[in-house]
């Protein structure tokens, strides 16, 4: 997958480039990287385990009750409807939480460029200043 990134990444025409911060892109490769090798696996096996839990269980409880199969539907639309809610909202939260983080990492990642300018210039102390305006800035919405 980091293949394929890089790749498509590497072939995207300059205009990407000069409309696309290098904080988001280097913000891009860190985040999907981490959560395709640590969370995944783990929220794989939870999903699943749950999954098991949850069919066994509704399983002994319609053996032991046939009338809560009449019940069952009507409460799993009911868990549809909050859980299209609930996407929706978990998405735009982290499209929000990105495009907070990236004016940060593309100060960083310009600073780390232009490093032996600034010490050559001694301006250390303004690059910090700028650096915790950018992290209280507000979120952009």
């Amino acid at each position: 997958m980091h293949e394929e990134l890089l790749s498509r990444v590497l072939g995207a025409p300059l205009a990407f480039f000069d409309t696309t911060p290098r904080g988001r892109v280097l913000s891009r490769f860190s985040r999907e990287m981490n959560t395709v090798d640590v969370a995944l696996p783990s929220s794989l096996q939870t999903y699943l385990s749950t999954l098991a839990s949850v069919g066994s269980t509704v399983l002994v409880v319609l053996a032991a009750s046939p009338l809560f199969g009449g019940v069952l539907f009507p409460i799993a639309l009911a868990y549809l409807a909050v859980q299209r809610f609930y996407s929706s909202s978990s998405r735009e939260l982290k499209r929000i939480e990105a495009a907070t983080r990236s004016p940060l990492l593309s100060l960083v990642a310009a600073s780390l460029d232009g490093l032996p300018t600034i010490r050559a210039f001694d301006a250390r102390r303004r690059f910090g200043v700028q650096c915790d305006k950018v992290r209280a800035s507000p979120s952009p919405a």
